[in-house]
């Protein structure tokens, strides 16, 4: 038996085996990781993670929901290491993935790196809440919520959670791990409005605009580099980047464009690329407000 888990809860496959008193290995695999439960007829008797987990253990991967399982039937356990009750985990299971569920529009995006708003002088935080927010200011492109979590000495549950009381407050922002850094999403940005404008206005114009902006980058000492037929934006760890910087490029790139094609028509191309963007790329850029035409 296999499937995805996109398909089926990991509670409702530890249910099925439970009740049809099945003996074998469970095998849940994706890009969170590995896990293999094993079965005794009906009774979890070892669960083997290959995964970072927090403090809440095994019940971290309540939340997978990408991946595929596989069930084979009369694998032996390794051994006998599990001594939670099948019910009691079934249980708790049921909560973690109800309490996932509840704010799974920010998990979607959000289980990789927060980001923290600069405070206003109303704020107040709670000495929690203040704990929290310095610990992600240690990193200067935010922290992974796993590596929160670890820090705090929490369960990823309960950091997630309390990190999406503060997203409500307007305190924090999700992304995903490709937008860890503004230059990865500058490098989006760049190499997507060049395609763009090499469908509208041909290759020879895009080669002239490629060149240009390397000259530009250079002169600005940005740390920009044409690759072949795309730009490579280099993230530079020892120097704090400068969004005024970034926002004056894609200024620069939205006048180049309007000389051969217009304005209105460099405009909507440059709305265009911002729009198809993937979302955790478009929210950075957002975050800095690097929108050229606005």
């Amino acid at each position: 038996m296999r499937g995805r888990l996109s398909e089926i809860s990991i509670v409702g496959l530890i249910k099925t085996f439970h009740e049809g008193r099945q003996s074998g290995r469970l095998r849940l695999g994706g890009d969170d990781g590995e896990a293999e439960l094993y079965f005794e007829e009906g009774d979890l008797v070892a669960v083997n993670l290959s995964c970072p987990i927090s403090a809440d253990g095994p019940y971290d991967i309540f939340r997978w929901r990408d991946g595929e399982f596989e069930f084979e039937l009369f694998t032996p356990a390794p051994g006998r290491d599990f001594d939670v009750p099948v019910e009691i985990f079934l249980a708790r299971g049921e909560e973690y993935e109800r309490r996932w569920q509840a704010f799974a529009p920010l998990a979607l995006e959000g289980l990789a790196v927060v980001h923290v708003a600069e405070p206003e002088p109303e704020d107040d935080l709670s000495p929690a809440e203040a704990e929290l927010v310095a610990l992600v200011r240690e990193g200067e492109h935010g922290m992974p919520l796993l590596s929160m979590a670890r820090r705090l000495e929490r369960g990823l549950l309960e950091t997630a959670e309390f990190v999406a009381a503060l997203y409500r407050r307007g305190w924090v922002t999700f992304e995903s791990a490709r937008a860890l850094q503004l230059s990865a999403a500058v490098q989006e940005a760049l190499n997507a409005v060049l395609r763009g404008y090499r469908t509208f206005a041909g290759k020879t114009l895009t080669d002239q605009l490629a060149a240009r902006i390397e000259e530009y980058t250079r002169r600005l000492e940005l740390p920009v580099e044409r690759r072949g037929g795309g730009m490579v934006v280099a993230a530079e760890p020892s120097r704090r980047e400068s969004p005024g910087l970034w926002r004056s490029l894609f200024s620069f790139i939205v006048s180049e464009m309007s000389g051969p094609i217009g304005v209105e028509a460099a405009r909507l191309l440059w709305r265009q690329t911002l729009d198809a963007l993937e979302p955790a790329a478009a929210a950075v850029l957002a975050r800095h407000r690097l929108d050229a035409t606005r």
